[in-house]
């Protein structure tokens, strides 16, 4: 009997993963980064081309208009010459008909396409006017120049200005909430200085202008027919328009191209001996850096491990980073003016990679409010995969406990309008049903009430199991207790990685902790560190001493680290009345206790002024040094003086000294 069911409860197990797997692969949602199609290009030249074509035979039309009737009196002409650019114009409107529709979708793609081949068309009719006479183009550059020269003094000394520039009793109402529309118009400053429309527009005027007097000049001395004159005027014309449009787009920038990181580079960091095949597995974040544009760090060499099927939580004080590593780890590019350095990896592809080749989709990352298309809610739960609505909309009735609420939500015709809790389950369902390797959440607790909260977290749990990923920014109860491990970060700095349980315990016992690479480079990002266990006003003094050692201990271990890649050293510390402990762990061999002897005998006997090896330092900085190994890792514990400026003095330029109140 106990045999037939442990045999029944092997095939129920044996179905359920089936059933898993099977579901994994039905979820997978092919993924294409936007990119520009092969073909769009050549299609939007051909069609500029004809268009283009038309309008200069209506202005060519002009020329036989002028000559054979306006000069020539044969009025039989008029109408025949004037249908013939009627013709053209209608040409040129099925052009752009086609045009509009060939790349339907493309819009931003059709504009820019068409700016550049009729720049390229404007520059062959420079050439004609010069086949035919050396002077009668140069009207064309001469204007297009001057509109170049005064749109770059103008962008690079102008003010920016933004669609709306509010007063103070009208930015009251935006701050009151009264003005959305106001809010979006103050917010969007275009890149363009205001002025350059105008120039545009002049310089066209300014090119006809030349033109027509350069070719009067040359009919006046018989170099060129006298009906030509206005026919060049009108070619110049367009000419310097097409050509100052296309010039004037590089000050503007171009819509299409989200404003670029400054420079995002990737490390490629070569793989230890100890390192096997299981290491790529999982989110490998490594020696990630983010800087300002003065160069100030942002995020300060960031290593970070998810190993699949793990829930890892981000915590720490706002203004540490938390944000901006998601970020930095999603879509750096989508980071204007910062420099991203380092190197991310999900399962061993490149998270940074963009192309137009489909495939899965490799992270999915969700900040608060969620991003919403202006279309219904069905179409943004399924990203307009309509064969993925079933499963979508039963993933979304787990979440808010109603099928009524899930169908109010996928019926609503613009998602934007939902609530902020409606917004914020559609967003996660959505993220269920792309079944992505990684998820990073960006406080999914924001706009969720309890029960969602609750909901959230129980698929999560169902996801784990399925090997995915979470990387959660949260301070919320239910999110870290389903956390198998916590980062927590400080100032820009991942300051301690491990179990979530033995970090809690930790910091309610008092100990702060850090972690960083066993290089010199550390050491500033561990002063920052120290200077944070020091707040105080008065504090310099119990700052300058901690950093000293803490410095010391960082020397010690990255002169006997191990060769490959640098490995970790872990600092812990506590404050004590009087005093503080500063512990460093590392994988290092122990010291012996005649290295320990020589380095206590060298603090002894040194003079003021002589430079000490780093443990001689540490012993002579700190009250008492402990020297241990355990857990196959080196320990120095250093117990240090300090004092409690609330009930002390410091004098002025000795931060170290003493003084009773």
């Amino acid at each position: 009997m106990d045999q037939s069911k442990a045999l029944a409860k092997q095939a129920s197990t044996i179905l359920e993963t089936e059933k898993a797997e099977e579901t994994l692969e039905q979820s997978k949602w092919p993924v294409a980064d936007r990119s520009e199609p092969i073909w769009a290009r050549t299609l939007s030249f051909f069609f500029t081309l004809g268009s283009t074509f038309c309008l200069l035979s209506m202005i060519v039309g002009t020329v036989f208009l002028f000559d054979l009737v306006a000069l020539g009196g044969q009025a039989i002409f008029a109408k025949l010459l004037g249908a013939g650019i009627v013709v053209a114009a209608i040409g040129a409107l099925a052009f752009e008909f086609g045009h509009t529709k060939a790349l339907s979708g493309l819009r931003m793609l059709r504009t820019r396409f068409d700016r550049g081949a009729s720049a390229v068309l404007a520059v062959g009719v420079f050439g004609i006017l010069e086949i035919v006479h050396p002077l009668l183009g140069l009207a064309i550059p001469s204007a297009v120049i001057a509109a170049a020269g005064a749109g770059a003094l103008f962008q690079r000394f102008g003010r920016a200005e933004p669609m709306w520039d509010f007063r103070r009793d009208e930015a009251s109402s935006i701050f009151a909430g009264r003005d959305a529309s106001g809010l979006k118009l103050a917010a969007l400053i275009p890149a363009e200085h205001p002025m350059l429309a105008g120039c545009q527009r002049i310089s066209g005027y300014l090119g006809m202008a030349l033109a027509f007097a350069v070719a009067s000049y040359l009919a006046a001395i018989d170099a060129v027919n006298t009906a030509a004159v206005p026919a060049v005027s009108l070619l110049s014309m367009w000419a310097t328009f097409a050509l100052t449009k296309f010039v004037m787009a590089r000050y503007s920038g171009d819509p299409l191209q989200a404003q670029p990181a400054a420079d995002v580079s990737r490390r490629d960091l070569a793989l230890t001996a100890e390192e096997d095949e299981p290491t790529e597995i999982g989110l490998r974040v490594a020696q990630l850096d983010v800087s300002g544009p003065r160069g100030k760090r942002l995020l300060s060499t960031i290593d970070l491990v998810v190993d699949p099927g793990t829930v890892t939580c981000i915590a720490g004080e706002g203004g540490a980073g938390k944000s901006l590593l998601l970020k930095a780890i999603a879509a750096p590019y989508d980071l204007p003016g910062l420099q991203v350095e380092g190197q991310v990896d999900m399962n061993g592809q490149n998270l940074w990679q963009r192309g137009r080749t489909q495939g899965a989709v490799p992270a999915y990352h969700m900040s608060f409010p969620p991003i919403l298309l202006p279309a219904s809610g069905a179409a943004n739960l399924t990203g307009f995969h309509d064969d993925a609505f079933e499963r979508g909309f039963a993933i979304l009735e787990q979440l808010v406990f109603s099928a009524e609420i899930a169908h109010e939500i996928c019926i609503t015709p613009d998602a934007r309008n939902l609530s902020s809790s409606h917004q914020a389950a559609l967003a996660i369902a959505r993220g269920f049903l792309m079944a992505p390797s990684l998820y990073l959440l960006d406080r999914p607790e924001d706009g969720c009430d309890e029960g969602l909260i609750g909901a959230i977290c129980e698929r999560i749990a169902k996801e784990t199991r399925l090997g995915r990923s979470f990387l959660i920014i949260s301070n919320h109860r239910k999110f870290q207790e389903i956390s198998q491990k916590t980062a927590v970060m400080q100032n820009g700095n991942l300051i301690d990685f491990g179990d979530t349980e033995a970090i809690r315990t930790q910091l309610a016992a008092g100990w702060a902790s850090f972690s960083a690479l066993r290089t010199l480079e550390s050491d500033e990002n561990l002063t920052r560190w120290i200077a944070a266990q020091f707040r105080r006003n008065g504090d310099d003094g119990n700052r300058r001493k901690v950093s000293s050692v803490a410095g010391e201990m960082l020397v010690l271990s990255s002169k006997t680290q191990k060769g490959g890649r640098p490995g970790m050293t872990r600092f812990k510390f506590k404050h004590f009345k009087g005093h503080c402990v500063l512990t460093m762990r590392d994988d290092s061999d122990p010291l012996t206790p005649a290295q320990v002897e020589t380095a206590r005998k060298e603090a002894q006997n040194a003079a003021v002024t002589s430079r000490l090896s780093p443990l001689a330092a540490i012993l002579s900085q700190s009250l008492d040094v402990e020297i241990g190994h355990e857990f196959n890792q080196r320990v120095v514990s250093a117990k240090i003086e300090t004092y409690d400026p609330r009930l002390t003095t410091v004098a002025e330029g000795q931060g170290d000294v003493e003084t009773p109140a």
